[in-house]
């Protein structure tokens, strides 16, 4: 029988928003996860989006995708990202972690070094869909962002794994301001700009530890790649591309599980991370991740 884990220590640290996550209970390995071998060019078999021809399909996947929020506008770390694993395996955990920091570092996201305080987790348990309620009873700020309908998709289904996100509006030089007020310091909004940016300040993947068996370390660490740098819509947890290791748990009908992140999925980190600034509108911040994608797909027909 599995342990369950501790979920009081748990729940300090989701209050809390930014501190460092207590380590779960812990269990023995699934003796079917594998280790990952060395780190592999990205995915771009058959099942990925072929993008000429198909801005407008892969457009609307970015749509489906990637949540907007009440701003219209895509949310990333700007302040830096400290990923934490916790209730896993500790020989493991500390695999996964790297995993996520290199995938984070190489799409240009600002990692900081280890040690620094998690504003990113990482959750294995055995009870995930209690364990995520619980998370967003303690700070309602990971579902704040959330109409009442996406709040209840993301709860009340039970399922493999859960992902929220502390989403905070920001002037766009990272300063907070109220959005009720006529009174912006330094207006420059433009057609393509805005006023402000959204930040994560924190975001949470709760997995269920008895669904990861027969998954391999890369897989579980890419898979929650996506979990905490992109501001996902809570469709994403049941409805994706199955090329995508986002459907890692997902039912595949004789289609191939993903092994990683496919190019689809990098590319879009890269493009909403490489831009210095933030503040754009929603519209032109997946125009700028199509533009990405749309290139990657270019330098692998040519052979780079």
């Amino acid at each position: 029988m599995i342990a369950r884990p501790h979920w009081s220590a748990a729940l300090s640290v989701i209050s809390m928003a930014m501190v460092m996550a207590s380590p779960l209970s812990g269990r023995s390995a699934p003796a079917q996860t594998a280790l990952p071998g060395p780190a592999s060019t990205t995915s771009t078999d058959g099942n990925d989006i072929v993008v000429e021809g198909s801005r407008k399909t892969l457009r609307h996947t970015l749509k489906q995708t990637l949540d907007t929020g009440p701003q219209s506008q895509l949310a990333r770390y700007e302040d830096g990202f400290c990923p934490r694993v916790d209730g896993f395996p500790e020989e493991w955990s500390p695999i996964i972690e790297e995993i996520v920091r290199n995938n984070a570092a190489e799409a240009g996201v600002l990692v900081k070094r280890p040690g620094c305080r998690p504003n990113a987790l990482i959750v294995f348990t055995d009870q995930p869909q209690q364990l995520m309620a619980i998370f967003e009873k303690a700070n309602p700020s990971l579902s704040a962002h959330l109409s009442p309908a996406q709040r209840q998709l993301l709860l009340g289904k039970k399922r493999a794994a859960y992902s929220a996100r502390v989403v905070q509006q920001l002037d766009r030089e990272g300063n907070g301001y109220d959005f009720f007020s006529n009174t912006i310091r330094n207006a420059k909004a433009t057609r393509l700009s805005t006023n402000f940016r959204s930040d994560i300040r924190l975001s949470v993947v709760v997995i269920d530890i008895n669904q990861s068996p027969g998954k391999t370390l890369r897989q579980l660490a890419d898979f929650a790649t996506m979990h905490l740098l992109l501001n996902l819509s809570v469709k994403t947890l049941d409805e994706t591309n199955p090329s995508s290791v986002l459907s890692l748990f997902m039912p595949h009908d004789g289609v191939a599980v993903p092994a990683q992140l496919s190019l689809v999925d990098r590319a879009t980190i890269e493009g909403l991370y490489v831009p210095a600034r933030n503040n754009f509108t929603a519209d032109n911040q997946r125009e700028r991740i199509l533009g990405h994608i749309t290139k990657e797909f270019r330098a692998i027909a040519a052979g780079k």
